[in-house]
């Protein structure tokens, strides 16, 4: 007896419902079961009613599942959801963080003056290239933003006149290179000393030269890009004073008198 209400506590409701509504229907039909026990004509009735009342029921549990069921998998839902999410919230906090660390990682590996040191005598060579060749896509890869702007328009203007620079870097002269904390920027206070000649882009003849090398006083921009650093601005120190340019009268480099 134990064992059998052991059983039917474990048996789904839905099922209970379907079997004693069976039951009570087959009472209700037979009228008797076994030999000794009947059930008087107004019982029958009543056990059918009872019978299709608890079939009914059963059948509808089977069909429509109940409030504790949905509940169930709206949970289970939201919590499979939740973990989806704090997963996704998880790996894009560790990609953020990796592209952050990698950043890191590459401005402590540039961020040293003597790699700003080479970044600005490339800059210088290529520049002289470029202004050569009067071709501004040499520079793209050593200057950005406002500078390569500005390099466009003075290259731009050479072409406008007609000439083509010649020049070399005599000297320069590191005086501070900060960095700007948290920031791929570097800030530059250099002086250069440039010598140049204009030619003819026509004929190839020198035009004119200066008459002294000059000697610039500026501070250079950096930014940092996966390529290293470039040149971002060049703020040029108000007290230069331009060499005034004279006609050529020797073979350019040896008639520049030098400061």
């Amino acid at each position: 007896m134990i064992d059998l209400f052991s059983k039917l506590s474990d048996t789904p409701i839905p099922n209970v419902l379907v079997i004693s509504g069976i039951i009570f229907l087959l009472l209700a039909v037979a009228g008797k079961v076994g030999a000794n026990l009947s059930i008087p004509p107004n019982r029958q009735k009543t056990a059918a009613l009872i019978g299709s009342i608890l079939l009914t029921g059963g059948i509808a549990m089977f069909v429509v599942p109940s409030s504790s069921t949905l509940n169930g998998d709206q949970q289970k839902s939201i919590v499979k959801e939740k973990i989806n999410s704090n997963q996704h919230q998880k790996d894009t906090t560790s990609n953020e963080f990796s592209v952050q660390d990698q950043k890191n990682q590459n401005l402590q590996q540039y961020r040293s003056e003597d790699n700003i040191r080479q970044a600005i005598k490339y800059a210088s060579t290529w520049e002289i290239s470029a202004k050569r060749h009067l071709d501004i896509s040499i520079l793209e890869g050593y200057y950005v933003g406002e500078a390569l702007k500005n390099q466009k328009f003075i290259i731009g203007e050479f072409k406008r006149q007609g000439l083509f620079p010649v020049c070399e870097v005599n000297n320069r002269k590191f005086h501070n290179v900060n960095f700007l904390e948290d920031k791929d920027l570097a800030y530059v206070d250099v002086t250069e000393v440039w010598n140049c000649a204009y030619y003819s882009i026509d004929s190839g003849n020198c035009a004119n030269q200066y008459e002294q090398a000059d000697t610039i006083r500026q501070t250079i921009i950096l930014r940092l890009k996966e390529s290293g650093w470039m040149i971002s601005a060049v703020n040029f120190n108000p007290s230069n004073v331009e060499s005034s340019m004279v006609p050529c009268k020797n073979i350019w480099p040896s008639n520049i008198k030098f400061k």
